[in-house]
């Protein structure tokens, strides 16, 4: 009788165990989704990365994908300058991104950035190149190429709206105007 009992406790204790391990890898695949999407990599090594899941197969395929910001080979930016490296990566993530996050690839990627504050060379590298890069009012560095003819480069004019057409458009009536002759004007004699 006792052990009939003890194993009825131990099921139920199995059954609480594997419900709590289920919560914990859907935690897991939560975390692992958002850390993808801001590119960091995956550290944390729990017991329920042990158990097999759907969860897992969907992260294998995610961790796949060409454009996780975490992707950067050892060599791909190898040789390249600080701008020509930050705008490979920059069209390779296909958004525009924090300087550290840039950094942190180049790095990885074999870009020598030098320098006293790395991150400072870099960024005043990207803030000059303003035929390629943009820097954003949240702080983050983009392409120009992402923004098209929303932006519009430091010293360029700015295109002139209809108003000012039909300013021009008036000035040239006003300028014919001036050339008729006057109707009640005496020839000069």
């Amino acid at each position: 009788m006792a052990n009939g009992h003890l194993n009825e406790t131990l099921e139920l204790f199995r059954q609480k165990k594997q419900k709590k391990l289920e919560e914990i890898r859907d935690l897991e695949y939560a975390i692992r989704q958002i850390e993808l999407e801001l590119g960091v990599e995956h550290i944390d090594i729990s017991v329920a990365e042990s158990i097999p899941s759907q969860a897992d197969s969907v992260t294998a395929v995610l961790t796949q994908s060409p454009k996780r910001r975490g992707d950067v080979r050892g060599d791909e930016f190898f040789g390249l300058s600080q701008p020509e490296a930050a705008r490979r990566y920059l069209k390779k993530v296909g958004q525009a991104v924090s300087v550290e996050e840039i950094l942190a690839a180049l790095k990885r990627g074999g870009c020598d950035v030098g320098g006293a504050d790395p991150k400072k060379t870099l960024y005043i590298s990207m803030v000059r190149d303003t035929r390629n890069f943009v820097k954003l009012p949240s702080g983050l560095m983009g392409l120009r190429e992402f923004y098209g003819d929303r932006i519009i480069r430091a010293g360029e004019k700015v295109p002139k709206e209809k108003k000012s057409r039909n300013k021009q458009t008036a000035r040239k009536n006003v300028k014919k105007q001036k050339k008729e002759p006057i109707a009640d004007a005496k020839p000069m004699e």
